[in-house]
């Protein structure tokens, strides 16, 4: 597999966001043999709805737009990470 950065602009109100999260993972917990997700940031967008940058493990940029059609889940943008330079793990954050 390989990583990839997936980019989800506008991808829902916060009060939306547990829900859209099982959907998401439910269909991980169904294939993830082809796609893993490792971590994902979530930042306000200026209009009061949520996007976020996840970062996942996967087969193909294919399987991760795949991933998000059956979970219904917006996918922006796919960037594979060519990468990593870890400088310190990421602090501990209450979970969303």
């Amino acid at each position: 597999m390989d990583t990839y950065l997936i980019f989800r602009r506008h991808l829902c109100a916060p009060e939306d966001l547990p829900e859209v999260d099982r959907r998401s993972q439910a269909e991980l917990d169904a294939r993830s043999d082809t796609v893993r997700k490792l971590r994902s940031y979530v930042f306000e967008e200026g209009d009061g709805t949520l996007g976020t940058i996840c970062i996942y493990d996967a087969v193909s940029e294919e399987a991760i737009r795949d991933h998000g059609t059956r979970a219904n889940v917006s996918v922006s943008e796919v960037v594979p990470a060519t990468a990593i330079d870890v400088q310190r793990p990421d602090p501990e954050r209450l979970a969303v």
